[in-house]
């Protein structure tokens, strides 16, 4: 091989990589529009699952796309759910209430930064983000109850609205926040 050829090759090389390198880093948002609760897993591709990292949720949603969201999307960092509604939905002998985000649903969560809850939301379940990374949470004028532990550990978390609907906070819900605790004035 001359050594031009070696110089053209190892040029196509590293451009190759570059793109290769782009790609992977690249930012994919997806809005999904889902007309039936618990439809999210086959309304998203295997490839779209593992590339997602900005998603945007319309219509119904239940515990089954929740779940979704937080185990088979591993990049997700922002998560718009504004318009969507959390319907009622009955797991064997457990149920789980409509406009209520059930408890842990994001807890231990290492990918989400951002999170838009649905303005339909009353309730934040038990421990919903305790220990995630998330930095910013955007309540929706409807919330009614942070439950005990909601964001407890969130050390990462900087902003979050507390909107004036809010009649009750619950037990540790912003414990061990740093800064953020000082900021929001709570009682605990």
């Amino acid at each position: 091989m001359s050594n031009k050829t070696g110089i053209l090759l190892k040029t196509f090389l590293m451009i190759v990589s570059l793109i290769f390198t782009v790609t992977l880093s690249a930012q994919i948002k997806k809005t999904v529009k889902l007309v039936e609760a618990g439809s999210l897993s086959s309304a998203l591709t295997i490839d779209e699952k593992l590339s997602i990292t900005d998603i945007v949720i319309v219509g119904k949603i239940d515990l089954r796309d929740l779940d979704v969201l937080n185990e088979e999307i591993p990049n997700l960092a922002y998560l718009n759910m504004e318009q969507a509604d959390i319907i009622k939905y009955r797991l064997e002998s457990a149920v789980y209430a409509e406009n209520e985000l059930p408890s842990e649903t994001f807890m231990y969560n290492k990918s989400l930064k951002k999170v838009i809850l649905p303005q339909s939301l009353k309730v934040i379940g038990y421990n919903s983000f305790m220990e995630s990374y998330v930095e910013e949470v955007v309540l929706g004028d409807n919330i009614i109850i942070i439950n005990d532990g909601c964001f407890s550990n969130c050390e990462r978390l900087k902003k979050i609205n507390i909107p004036s609907s809010v009649k009750q906070i619950g037990k540790d819900a912003f414990a061990n926040n740093g800064t953020l605790k000082d900021e929001l004035a709570v009682e605990e």
